[in-house]
């Protein structure tokens, strides 16, 4: 069994994983949520730059 550190992933990772999810089931149901979520993390990377 692995230890708790060793199981343990990075976020941004993590964050592709989801988004590589996100992706086939909105592909799959024709959703453009990809879309908009793009559009949100590109905001508040705006945001942040400010």
């Amino acid at each position: 069994m692995q230890d708790q550190a060793s199981a343990l992933r990075r976020v941004d990772l993590v964050v592709g994983d989801l988004m590589m999810e996100l992706a086939a089931i909105c592909h799959i149901h024709d959703m453009d949520i990809m879309q908009a979520g793009h559009n949100a993390l590109d905001k508040l990377t705006c945001e942040d730059q400010i």
